[in-house]
């Protein structure tokens, strides 16, 4: 049995969103960074965004495929990160760049058909096979001979739906003092996915190294010891063994990301049996969002693979604020409140 203890009745429940995105933009200096990592992905160079800065204009050579004739375009750092922070998206398109993106991270090899059709003979069906990023060497290959889909990657799958997630989480902010799976679920694939995400990104990189996706990244089997069974932090040390370039700039993500483990992991396995959540607790979280998406983008600048616009929309989104209905006197939330009432500590354990 449920109950639902709700006051203020004289006001409809729906015409009050509890969560709402704060419209202040993002920092410039991360904008200037994160341009830095777009521009130096396209002209194949490693310059800071201060030397960007200085630099004001300059050519970039791009192709707009791989088999494409190269072109040139003039940039302006300041203008680029400008438009960055002012729509929280990369402006490719505004500055006549093709839309970027890692052929490796992003792979866009996925397959789709609707038919099976058999070889003339009858015998056998025709088969159509998907070649993955990971070089001939690599054992498996996704084949289809009936109606189906294969991937070679989730990396855009994530970024879409982390992104649609947090838009319904806020847009849905009338929501979550009901008792609904509507929200709850919502959240739970949210802190599932940021999770997915990382672990994927990090699986990426060990395979695309044992199978020599790039020369320069090294695969030593006994520094990165066993895929499974980790802990995400020894994971996270590949990225200093494969790329030679340790994380050791992302200490507020990690950081981000052991939370949203912990907490997805409560809620996957309901290990304490409960769960009681505080509405700004759940604008916290989600304000965490971000920090998993900046990890995500810093593996690729260590790897030296350039990010998607979808991730950046990550990284950029607007903080999410709680918004009570009522302006009635309010203490901080405690330690015997709100979600750590529902966590295992030591003084309750027999």
């Amino acid at each position: 049995m449920s109950f639902n203890f709700k006051f203020d009745h004289s006001e409809d429940p729906a015409s009050h969103k509890y969560l709402q995105f704060d419209e202040s933009l993002p920092p410039k200096s991360l904008c200037n960074r994160i341009s830095a990592h777009v521009i130096n992905g396209f002209g194949n160079s490693n310059f800071p965004a201060s030397a960007l800065l200085k630099a004001k204009n300059f050519t970039l050579t791009v192709r707009d495929s791989p088999q494409g004739d190269p072109r040139q375009v003039t940039m302006n750092f300041s203008k680029f990160s400008d438009e960055m922070r002012k729509t929280r998206t990369i402006p490719f398109a505004k500055f006549n760049l093709p839309s970027p993106s890692s052929p490796f991270f992003d792979s866009p090899l996925d397959l789709a058909r609707n038919f099976h059709y058999l070889m003339p003979s009858h015998d056998e069906a025709i088969k159509i096979q998907l070649n993955t990023p990971f070089g001939p060497e690599f054992p498996l290959t996704p084949t289809l001979d009936r109606e189906g889909v294969a991937f070679t990657s989730f990396q855009t799958v994530l970024h879409k739906n982390i992104k649609d997630l947090l838009l319904r989480i806020v847009g849905e902010g009338e929501r979550v003092v009901d008792i609904s799976p509507v929200w709850i679920n919502s959240l739970r694939m949210l802190l599932n996915d940021c999770v997915s995400l990382i672990e994927i990104t990090l699986h990426q990189l060990y395979f695309g190294a044992q199978y020599k996706y790039k020369p320069t990244w090294v695969f030593n089997a006994d520094k990165l010891g066993a895929r499974h069974g980790r802990r995400v932090k020894d994971k996270i040390a590949w990225v200093g063994v494969i790329c030679s370039r340790p994380l050791d700039d992302a200490s507020l993500e990690i950081a981000a990301l052991k939370q949203i483990r912990e907490i997805r992991n409560h809620f996957s396995h309901l290990d304490p049996p409960c769960i009681a959540i505080a509405v700004e607790e759940i604008a916290e979280w989600c304000n965490l969002v971000p920090l998993i998406a900046g990890l995500a983008a810093k593996i690729r600048n260590k790897s030296g693979e350039q990010l998607n616009p979808e991730l950046v929309e990550i990284i950029l989104a607007p903080r999410i604020k709680f918004v009570p209905k009522n302006d009635y006197p309010r203490l901080p939330l405690g330690p015997d409140s709100g979600y750590k009432s529902s966590c295992w500590q030591s003084s309750n354990i027999e």
